[in-house]
């Protein structure tokens, strides 16, 4: 990873249940291509915060049921759950395929 480049940033929309499930697939995917292994999830409405292992969870339904405003974050990405999207900041190798996605 190139430490001088600044993070790229962007989103995935998620139009309604079903897609956000899809799209949260397609995301623990990429985090799993490029080896993220311990995740942070804060959810906003407890303020409260756990440390889980990306594959010892079901990281899709994590991502796909949290609350809006709760954050995902890892080595090299943060993902935040909002209404209708999931925006992210990653580096560059997992900001490229996210921004695939």
């Amino acid at each position: 990873m190139n430490m001088d480049a600044a993070p790229a940033s962007g989103s995935i929309a998620c139009a309604d249940a079903d897609a956000r499930l899809a799209r949260a697939v397609e995301i623990a995917g990429v985090l799993a291509e490029c080896g993220v292994q311990r995740l942070t999830i804060a959810d906003p409405r407890f303020c409260q915060w756990r440390e889980v292992e990306a594959r010892a969870t079901n990281l899709p339904n994590e991502i796909a049921t949290a609350a809006p405003g709760t954050t995902v974050q890892g080595e090299g990405v943060a993902l935040l759950v909002d209404e209708g999207c999931v925006r992210w900041v990653a580096s560059e190798e997992i900001a490229a395929g996210l921004a695939a996605l």
